[in-house]
């Protein structure tokens, strides 16, 4: 029937293309969607893992800052009650108080 018709096997095979390109471009449309989806939700799950992250480490910091000035200040008692024993233990006091304000700096 086609095999005659110039018009008819023209229109029958642009019918054919049309549809393998309609099928071609749903696939493509399908899968990249999945993919794009998925990745977002990646990113998604990362933000969350970091923002989580970064409120520990916000948690860990003022730890230690509280825990630093806890111990300073109960150093500074300390080397009150030793200034009142001995000048030597004095001095040993003020050293340790140097290396402790040191340390601090270097947890800031």
């Amino acid at each position: 029937l086609l095999y005659h018709s110039r018009v008819a096997h023209l229109s029958y095979i642009g019918i054919i293309f049309t549809a393998a390109v309609f099928n071609g471009a749903s696939f493509y449309i399908e899968v990249f969607s999945k993919r794009y989806n998925s990745h977002i939700e990646n990113i998604e799950a990362m933000h969350q893992i970091a923002t989580a992250a970064s409120g520990i480490v916000e948690e860990i910091s003022a730890l230690k800052k509280s825990i630093s000035a806890r111990d300073l200040s109960s150093f500074e008692q300390s080397e009150g009650e030793d200034k009142r024993s001995s000048p030597k233990a004095s001095r040993r006091s003020s050293s340790t108080l140097t290396t402790v304000s040191e340390n601090e700096r270097s947890l800031s």
